[in-house]
């Protein structure tokens, strides 16, 4: 069998070289290429930041609308304006964030523009693999690739981004956009002196709407207690209203609306009183244009008294300490402190003494949640009485608060009785030592017990000298509240002397231990002792004599007139 021979053939233009081609796309290809992505990402973002300023647009428009017309609650603005950010939150993920996370790649690229240019006929995504193709990938004819590449540089031209990646979605709209923005901001400008608050709001601002008439809360939530009257106060400024309106919303979802008319001293005032409030109400005014916020009454049940005790801690003087007084009838001393100790329905906000007549209300001292004490000094005057004025845990104060009456005992001043000399006025002789008799009593204990007297002397010129006060005191036994004394007084022994013709004016002084409202103290009446000779009193003795002789005489006349007259009606008289 004959051998076979090898016989050499040329080498293949496509045949496997021994290593892979390495190249490049070229500029204007690649260039062409970038441009076709950027175009891309440019309209998705265009379309995607059109949509999002028109959401923004219509959702603050309608939002700032409905506010205008319902006056939205902050909380209902709120949820609106959450929902309204996780809308744009959204958005801007779809037509921003997204485009770009999924913006064309060159193959991508070059995939869409053989899809709207059919004569390609894949040499462009062809050149496109071959440019980012490995080295350890299977080997490449060179001859092949750079067939594909010049085929695809020849098609460079037709790589029109606008045509690849039409835009008019895009522009529309934009223009679409630019339109509504131009058409808002017209607006915000027209109603320029509403917008501004109304964009406030729209973020939550606690500002009232700008209408004409601002309605100005006086009475906001209220805490009356159960039963009370409630008077709801508001306030009109800028344009004041004609009338006005109080929409009531009772417990139950009961509605009423009130009219209301200025108040005749102020009519920017609107008020409404509500009787014997018994249930939970909302009451919100409107006056003109102008709405205010809405309030709400919740009446809570008032506390009042469920026990009282009291007792007298009467001042250290007395010596008599606490004891204990019945609240119904209270006869306290004066300068005396009243304790008490009460007992509450309710637990306690505070508790307050308010004193009647006399004195400031004095808070209390809370003595766990329901009990509270305090003390009251009580004035020399003017306290009538007190009430115990009482606020619960949650505000309500106590009504109808129960007055207790006092009655004021004071510390009398002591009592002095002058015994003798009997006569307010007599003649005496400075050798003379007239006795001095008294008695004296206080309510509790005396400090101090005095003689006192002043010299009266006349002088030539008929104007008389008075001499200053001198006492003469007595001592006390410790503790002494009353005393008898007769007291020698010898006048010889007064320094200076009384001339004769004087006039020694005398009276007793005493005080007492009260140290709260006093001391008191008090004097007896003035009797006076006017000073003469010897002769002179010699003269004044005969002449008693003399008026005791004829009153004697005089009365001698009369007995014997008298009896002379009975023996006339008692012996009978002689027959005829």
């Amino acid at each position: 069998m004959a051998s076979l021979r090898k016989v050499a053939r040329p080498p293949s233009p496509y045949a496997d070289p021994s290593s892979p081609p390495s190249f490049a796309l070229p500029a204007p290809l690649r260039h062409r290429l970038q441009g076709l992505r950027a175009r891309h990402l440019g309209v998705l973002w265009t379309e995607g930041t059109s949509v999002i300023v028109c959401a923004v647009l219509a959702f603050a428009s309608l939002q700032m609308l409905a506010d205008w017309l319902l006056d939205l609650p902050r909380a209902v603005r709120a949820i609106l304006l959450t929902a309204d950010l996780g809308v744009i939150g959204w958005l801007t993920y779809r037509g921003l964030v997204l485009p770009w996370c999924q913006r064309l790649t060159t193959a991508t690229a070059a995939l869409r523009a053989e899809k709207a240019i059919p004569t390609l006929r894949g040499c462009l995504i062809s050149a496109v693999q071959f440019a980012h193709a490995k080295p350890d990938d299977a080997p490449l004819s060179t001859v092949l690739v750079a067939d594909v590449v010049a085929c695809a540089s020849a098609a460079a031209s037709q790589l029109i981004p606008s045509r690849i990646i039409p835009g008019k979605r895009a522009l529309k709209l934009a223009a679409a956009a630019f339109a509504f923005t131009a058409l808002v901001v017209a607006a915000l400008v027209w109603q320029s002196d509403r917008s501004g608050a109304l964009l406030r709001r729209l973020v939550l601002s606690a500002e009232p709407l700008p209408t004409l008439t601002q309605v100005v809360a006086v009475t906001e939530n209220l805490r009356p207690t159960i039963g009370s009257d409630v008077e709801l106060v508001a306030k009109a400024s800028g344009r004041l209203p004609r009338s006005g309106w109080v929409h009531l919303v009772h417990q139950g979802g009961k509605k009423e609306s009130l009219p209301l008319s200025p108040d005749a001293d102020d009519p920017s005032v609107f008020k409404l009183k509500i009787l014997n409030v018994r249930r939970s109400l909302d009451y919100r005014f409107v006056l003109g244009d102008g709405r205010g916020p809405k309030f709400e009454v919740s009446p809570l049940p008032a506390p009042a008294l469920a026990g009282l005790d009291a007792e007298e801690m009467l001042p250290a003087y007395t010596g008599l300490g606490t004891l204990p007084r019945t609240p119904a009838s209270l006869s306290l001393l004066a300068g005396s402190t009243l304790k008490l100790r009460i007992s509450a329905t309710l637990p306690l906000k505070s508790a307050t003494l308010v004193p009647r007549g006399a004195g400031e209300p004095v808070p209390m001292k809370l003595v766990g949640t329901t009990s509270a004490s305090g003390e009251l000094l009580i004035p020399p005057a003017d306290l009538d009485g007190f009430s115990i004025a009482l606020v619960s845990a949650d505000g309500a104060p106590s009504v109808d608060d129960t007055l207790y009456r006092i009655q004021i005992i004071q510390d009398q001043p002591p009592v002095i009785t002058l015994i003798k000399p009997e006569a307010e006025n007599e003649t005496i002789t400075l050798r003379a030592s007239p006795v001095i008799e008294f008695e004296v009593a206080d309510d509790f204990t005396l400090t101090a017990l005095a003689l006192c007297y002043q010299v009266t002397t006349p002088s030539e010129t008929e104007q008389e000298t008075v001499s200053e006060t001198v006492r003469i005191p007595f001592p006390l036994p410790e503790g002494a509240a009353s005393r008898r004394i007769s007291h020698p007084w010898p006048l010889a022994k007064i320094t200076p002397p009384p001339a004769i013709g004087a006039t020694l004016t005398y009276w007793i002084e005493a005080a007492d231990n009260n140290t709260a409202s006093g001391p008191g103290r008090s004097e007896s009446r003035r009797q006076q002792f006017s000073i003469v000779s010897l002769e002179a009193k010699r003269a004044e003795i005969l002449e008693r004599i003399g008026q005791t002789g004829d009153s004697l005489k005089t009365i001698s006349d009369k007995q014997r007139k008298l009896s002379e007259e009975i023996d006339s009606l008692v012996t009978p008289s002689p027959s005829p």
